[in-house]
């Protein structure tokens, strides 16, 4: 009954007023919150779940059991990039389980998000998707197998400094190419409000160690010139091999000669040798 009701009220509110409400509450953290748990516990019955934790919630506000200190910064980005190192290793997470850790991680940050990466010359703002998209251009086309996180230290203000190392090498229609593997030292400055959501995420890393790696058309090239090489190297071995043929060819003409005069000679006397007999 009470679900008709609710139900009812939403059908009868002129979409002004629900664009009113909705100014003046912050659904999509509680809603984030609520759905990113229950994707965790994998519950089996969401509703009771919501009851439950939406009951949890109730209980604690009253009884002044909310958040007193600031958020630990720290903290929140060694989560984040723990999620995010999984995501990013190539075979680390399951197909299956790839939605639920892509939206644990999106409960991280704020829903606008500014981003830059100096070297990509890559910036913007938006929605953690939109950030996500743009950063993940940079890494097409390579392979990364592991992601260490050296370190995370305070910054200025709600600031948080990440160095990374990655461990990728660069892939080809035929796969990893060859001599390609090598680190990748990434440092990403990540930018807290006071709800501990991140609201900008600004990332530099080592590019020259990236552009000194071989492509796959310089590897092609390789292969192309190995294979010229090995050519030039057979040639001669392959003229001697038909001046070889071909002596023997002009020695067996040679031998049969004779035995062709003698021939045509029998030929000749033959004729005339009647004609005296007659």
């Amino acid at each position: 009954r009470a679900g008709s009701r609710y139900a009812f009220q939403m059908a009868v509110s002129p979409k002004a007023d629900v664009e009113a409400y909705l100014a003046t509450v912050d659904l999509r953290t509680v809603l984030e919150g609520a759905l990113n748990a229950v994707v965790a516990e994998r519950a089996a019955d969401p509703i009771s779940f919501f009851h439950s934790y939406f009951g949890e919630l109730a209980a604690a506000a009253a009884a002044g059991d909310g958040p007193t200190e600031p958020a630990d910064v720290v903290e929140l980005a060694t989560s984040c990039f723990e999620l995010q190192a999984a995501l990013v290793v190539e075979g680390a997470t399951p197909a299956e389980a790839m939605p639920a850790k892509i939206e644990a991680m999106r409960a991280h940050f704020a829903r606008v998000v500014r981003w830059g990466v100096p070297q990509a010359s890559i910036k913007g703002e938006g929605s953690f998707e939109s950030m996500m998209t743009a950063i993940g251009g940079i890494w097409a086309g390579m392979i990364t197998t592991h992601v260490k996180n050296e370190s995370f230290s305070k910054g200025e203000g709600d600031t948080v400094v990440v160095k990374q190392v990655y461990t990728n090498h660069l892939g080809s229609d035929n796969g990893a190419v060859n001599g390609s593997e090598g680190e990748t030292h990434l440092e990403t400055t990540l930018g807290f409000d006071e709800e501990g959501k991140i609201v900008s995420w600004m990332q530099q890393y080592d590019g020259t160690a990236l552009a000194a790696r071989p492509t796959a058309a310089s590897d092609g090239d390789a292969a192309t010139e190995e294979s010229a090489e090995t050519a030039e190297a057979a040639a001669p071995e392959a003229a001697v091999e038909a001046a070889a043929e071909e002596a023997d060819v002009t020695a067996e003409a040679a031998a049969d000669e004779p035995e062709a005069a003698a021939l045509e000679a029998a030929t000749e006397e033959a004729p005339a040798a009647v004609a005296t007999e007659a």
